[in-house]
Formats: structure tokens, C-alpha cells, sequence
């Protein structure tokens, strides 16, 4: 079973390897998202797969919001940069909670170093402990 074929069978997500775009490699490391993308695919098939990823990982967010966070740092980079269906779709939702956090905030994320660090601080306040200093720590070997 693939990445793409978990996406079919509902189940609660409570770690990283509940979530239907993340499989492990051949040493047991995760691979964040391992999306199968199909030459032949209808492109709107693939934003409402998107759309489902990230609405996974919100779930896993409500149970676990460190682990959440741990994926969501890891998930950008590995998107392929032509924005297939699913990557459009997992970005257009999570942005649209970014936006929301953004509008709860009242004010945009400073560009300067000085008033970033203030920012970091209400942010970290705002949210719960777990998520606050989500990828803070780094045990080396741990998938």
C-alpha cells in the first residue's frame, strides 16, 4: 500500500505514521510526503487529496501538536517545486489556517529581527505548551 491508497480508509490520527502521505524508507525513516503523482491525473483530483492530507494533519495537530509540528517542518521541503493537484490543495488549506491564526492575531509577522523576537514570544504564549516548542529539541537517530 502506497502513500495515496491510506488516503481511502478513515482512521484516527495519532502519530506521523497515521497520516496518509507519510511512509517510511527502507531504514525506518519517514518520508514526509510521499505522494504518488500520475502524469494522467485530473489536477482538481489532486487538490481535494491535498485538502485531505492537511485536514489529516490538523487532526493529528488536536491530538499531538508537536508531532504535528515536526511534520508540517518537514513536509515543505520535500513538495515537488511544479505545485501538483496535491500539493496546491495541502497548501491552500493549511494557509487558510495560517490566515485565520493571522486574523485571531490582529497584525501581520514583523520582517525585522528585533520585532520578530517579540512576535516568537505572543505566539508562543497564544499556544498550547507542546506546540509552542515544537522542534526545539533534536534527538539525533529518532525518525
Amino acid at each position: 500500500m502506497n502513500a495515496h491508497d491510506k488516503c481511502v480508509v478513515k482512521r484516527l490520527i495519532r502519530s506521523r505514521w497515521d497520516l496518509p502521505f507519510v511512509s517510511a524508507d527502507e531504514t525506518g525513516f519517514p518520508k514526509y510526503w510521499d505522494v504518488e503523482h500520475k502524469p494522467g491525473d485530473c489536477w482538481h483530483d489532486g487538490i481535494e487529496r491535498g485538502i485531505a492530507y492537511a485536514n489529516a494533519l490538523l487532526e493529528l495537530a488536536d491530538f499531538d501538536p508537536a508531532e504535528a509540528m515536526t511534520v508540517m517542518q518537514n513536509v515543505q521541503s520535500r513538495m515537488l517545486p511544479n505545485g501538483w493537484g496535491e500539493e496546491t490543495g495541502f497548501m491552500q488549506q493549511i494557509g487558510r489556517y495560517a490566515f485565520a491564526g493571522r486574523f485571531v492575531f490582529g497584525e501581520s509577522v514583523p520582517a525585522d529581527k528585533d520585532a520578530e523576537a517579540l512576535w516568537e514570544k505572543k505566539i508562543k504564549a497564544a499556544l498550547p505548551q507542546d506546540i509552542a516548542t515544537a522542534g526545539s529539541v533534536c534527538v539525533e537517530g529518532t525518525p
